[in-house]
């Protein structure tokens, strides 16, 4: 019983994954006009596909037992029910308030919750990821600014359009194919954990539902990243996707999951200080409900799994 729920909430997880991503990979070429919704959508689930099949087995071994210093193979409903739920009702609430909150976060924070509890969180592991997560958006944030602030968006407009559309295209995918890498073992690491699937046929599940996901349910999260964050040109596009492709493609050859939603974001968010100041950036309302969903999300993952595996327990 509990391999077959287990199984429709990995994959109805990989299916939000898809849909809340969706503008994050391919919300800023959207968003410039260099390709419509629909293809971008398409090029979106392409490209997760081949993230999660290339790259997706090394997040997928971390998320499904390099957090914990001993097998929860004795508390499979653990693995399989209560962290992914936890997780899909964080990211469900999120697409459907329009805000890409961070699949990542509420993944990964998920499991460390049942770690905390059975007292088998592995603390060096735990660390590591943390400090990947407070950097990486730092990172693209300080990468990104001081572009937005010495080169004028006007040079794109020098290059013929098709180059530019082709140059922007390249970026999106590049976007999309890591966030199918970075985002496998989120959907379906729990799998991989429970000893139901290896490690390449979990990440296959996993990319083949985030594509669903993305021809769906994705046109809401572009609208959200590719038009309310900032007004977003050809060159703004391309570096954004330049920049924070690369920072998660790197994540991803680690093995670890971080946060593409926070990493574009915050790339984004640099370009809309550099142009409107940062009064203006702080009255956006996207901008400040990212910001508590961000901060939020973790702590309300990590609580939430507790609690309920103290419940469960108490009630047996």
């Amino acid at each position: 019983m509990f391999a077959e729920f287990g199984f429709v909430i990995s994959i109805t997880l990989a299916l939000a994954i898809g849909a809340n991503n969706a503008g994050i990979a391919m919300g800023p070429v959207y968003g410039a006009g260099a390709r419509s919704r629909w293809a971008s959508l398409i090029l979106a689930a392409l490209f997760y596909l081949a993230g999660a099949l290339l790259l997706g087995p090394r997040g997928i071994r971390t998320v499904g037992s390099g957090i914990f210093t001993e097998s929860l193979g004795a508390y499979p409903y653990l693995f399989l029910l209560v962290a992914p739920a936890s997780a899909l009702v964080l990211l469900t609430l999120a697409t459907l308030l329009k805000v890409p909150v961070s699949t990542t976060h509420a993944a990964v924070a998920a499991l460390a919750g049942v770690g905390l509890y059975l007292d088998v969180l592995n603390a060096e592991k735990a660390r590591h990821i943390l400090a990947w997560w407070a950097l990486t958006p730092v990172v693209a944030f300080a990468v990104t600014w001081p572009i937005a602030l010495l080169v004028p968006h006007r040079w794109a407009d020098r290059l013929p359009r098709r180059v530019i559309g082709f140059l922007l295209t390249l970026g999106g995918c590049y976007m999309a194919f890591t966030v199918g890498a970075n985002n496998a073992g989120n959907s379906t690491g729990a799998l991989a954990g429970a000893g139901l699937l290896n490690p390449l046929a979990a990440a296959a599940l996993a990319g083949a539902g985030m594509a669903v996901g993305a021809l769906l349910w994705g046109s809401r999260m572009l609208e959200a990243v590719g038009k309310k964050l900032t007004e977003l040109n050809h060159l703004r596009s391309l570096v954004v996707a330049l920049v924070s492709g690369t920072i998660t493609l790197v994540a991803a050859l680690y093995g670890v999951p971080i946060s593409k939603t926070l990493v574009v974001a915050s790339a984004i968010i640099a370009y809309g200080l550099a142009s409107n100041g940062f009064g203006a950036t702080y009255r956006n309302g996207s901008v400040r409900r990212i910001a508590v969903l961000w901060t939020t999300s973790p702590l309300i993952a990590v609580g939430s799994t507790y609690f309920i595996v103290w419940a469960f327990r108490v009630a047996r």
